[in-house]
């Protein structure tokens, strides 16, 4: 059986941060790899390899846009998607740089 994994929402993440978002797997328990590949402006810090159990994924946003995290299974055809969510990377209004003060 093939799984399906639903992933939480974030309002955001900010440059340089991180943010954790659960991943639901169904069926309970999944024995199929699951792997995961991210686009856009941000990286998964964790989980670094295939899970195949429900988990926390976190992220870390790069730069500002909106990234795409898909989960998939690998199958005689290839691999199929069996969940994704995207989610925007912000730049913080406030920062190091910008608390600098200059003389």
């Amino acid at each position: 059986m093939t799984p399906s994994v639903s992933f939480s929402t974030i309002p955001y993440v900010g440059v340089g941060q991180t943010a954790s978002i659960d991943a639901t797997v169904m069926p309970t328990g999944n024995t199929v790899p699951i792997s995961l590949s991210i686009s856009g402006p941000a990286a998964i810090d964790s989980p670094t390899g295939t899970f195949t159990q429900s988990t926390d994924v976190i992220v870390k946003g790069l730069s500002a846009g909106t990234a795409t995290i898909t989960a998939t299974v690998s199958n005689s055809d290839g691999a199929t998607t069996v969940g994704s969510t995207s989610f925007t990377v912000v730049q913080p209004l406030w920062s190091k740089a910008s608390a600098q003060l200059r003389v």
